[in-house]
């Protein structure tokens, strides 16, 4: 069974697959293109399978018998018809002038023909749309990102390393993607440093994501950081792609939300060649709880707006707990659904590896969190220690994947934070892999079941049926 079947004329074959090409993110499309021998057999299969069947007329459709008998068919088996008008002046065959159609007049497969958006619309009435399936990556440019993707976050603020410091040992150990603070690159006693160890890093492969540095500034209450501070490092620091500089108390009006992270984004992209993309904060109610309302609403805005490559929203600001974030979170992807393309979304702050877990199955592509140079993660058991009881898991640093980390477990020149440092980079670069494998392979939800506490999974399963 498919969503769509196309019947048309031969002269207008060469429409086909720009139409299929329209349709087939939300919808499975059949056409004749791959029947070989009983043609007439297959067609009429395929019609009375169909959930709605789309008939292109033009002045050779409407003059086609076959394509007037396909069209009768699809009427007497109470298959819905959503006929298209590709020539101005051409009418519906008598009895199909009743139904409403899309006009596509003069399309020569653009995809940006106006009337591409109408005819989406008008078949999401009749056919749910389905959610475009995940990719095993996606682009920011010129620029592949794996899905799912943690970004190892440095940070001045409350963290075991100097950024500059755990910037290095990043790109020592081949980080695949580090977050780094604009607050703290400006505020650094040696910006030229903070440059080169970023440039190193780029030269080992890793990838550069620039944030606002909001986040530092809030924790120490700094009310200097402002925009235009934020601007100076974006055209003076190595990067690959940046956040915008985010607004931290969002108006509580979901279309002046929109405009005003729009604005950000265009705003922001003036300072940079590379690629800006836009945060969502949630607005608080007067009791001081995020205002989750007008979440969903506001991402699907600013993705058929700007066509991000990604799209940011903090994990704190999704729910209280857990299970409360992954609702949020399949609520915004129910939304994005709609789009008939597949939007990445990023979750800042969230760098427990379970967590990651769970809001990955749910729908989210990228992470970043500074729980790695925080904590010390039990890689038999993926659970996370106090920094100082890492003794009791040195010994899983002595067999880590890296030959790099089990040189610095030895080394008499690696401090004990730096051990430690080394040990969770290499946890971490072995769980996302591992995760990577079960999302692509269909085996997400054993690998949950595998590293989830006791009794967890029929949680998840009651509190989100749709996704496990």
């Amino acid at each position: 069974m498919h969503d769509v079947c196309i019947i048309y004329s031969r002269k207008d074959e060469h429409l086909l697959p720009a139409l299929e090409k329209a349709l087939s993110p939300g919808w499975s499309v059949w056409w004749d293109r791959t029947v070989t021998g009983d043609f007439r057999s297959a067609i009429e299969a395929a019609i009375k399978a169909a959930k709605c069947v789309i008939p292109i007329w033009s002045s050779a459709s409407r003059q086609s018998q076959i394509v007037i008998d396909e069209a009768n068919l699809a009427a007497q088996n109470n298959i819905p018809l959503l006929p298209i008008m590709v020539e101005k002046l051409v009418t519906p065959p008598l009895g199909f002038g009743s139904i409403d159609a899309v006009q596509l007049h003069g399309w020569d497969g653009n995809p940006d023909h106006p009337g591409l958006p109408k005819l989406r619309d008008k078949l999401r009435l009749v056919v749910p749309e389905r959610a475009a399936k995940r990719p095993l990556k996606f682009a920011v440019r010129d620029i592949e990102v794996h899905s799912p993707t943690f970004f190892f976050s440095v940070s001045s603020h409350e963290t075991r390393l100097a950024p500059i410091e755990a910037i290095k040992a990043l790109a020592l150990f081949g980080a695949e993607a580090i977050l780094v603070s604009a607050y703290d690159v400006f505020n650094s006693q040696a910006a030229a440093t903070f440059s080169k160890a970023l440039k190193r890093a780029q030269a080992n492969g890793t990838r550069i994501l620039l944030d606002s540095g909001n986040y530092e500034a809030s924790r120490k209450s700094d009310k200097t950081w402002k925009a235009s501070k934020f601007h100076r490092v974006l055209k003076t620091t190595p990067h690959d792609f940046a956040f915008c500089f985010d607004e931290l108390d969002p108006p509580n009006n979901r279309d002046r939300m929109v405009r005003q992270i729009a604005a950000a984004v265009e705003r922001d992209s003036k300072f940079t060649s590379k690629t800006v993309l836009p945060i969502v904060h949630a607005p608080k109610s007067k009791d001081g709880k995020y205002n989750l309302e007008h979440i969903p609403y506001v991402i699907r805005k600013l993705a058929e707006a700007l066509a991000p490559p990604v799209i940011a929203i903090p994990e704190r600001e999704l729910g209280p707990g857990l299970i409360a974030k992954a609702r949020t979170l399949a609520s915004i992807r129910t939304q994005l659904a709609t789009l008939g393309r597949y939007q990445p979304l990023h979750l800042l702050g969230t760098g427990n590896p379970l967590s990651i877990a769970v809001l990955s199955a749910v729908g989210a592509d990228c992470f970043d969190g500074l729980e790695w140079c925080r904590v010390v993660a039990d890689a038999a058991n993926n659970t996370l220690f106090h920094f100082e009881q890492y003794d009791f898991f040195s010994y899983q640093t002595r067999v880590a994947q890296s030959p790099i980390v089990r040189d610095a477990v030895n080394s008499d020149k690696i401090n004990y934070a730096g051990k430690v440092l080394f040990h969770n980079m290499d946890y971490f670069a072995q769980f996302l892999g591992d995760l990577r494998s079960a999302t692509h392979g269909g085996k997400l939800v054993r690998f949950l079941s595998e590293r989830l506490p006791v009794g967890s999974m029929p949680q998840l399963e009651s509190a989100l049926p749709e996704v496990f």
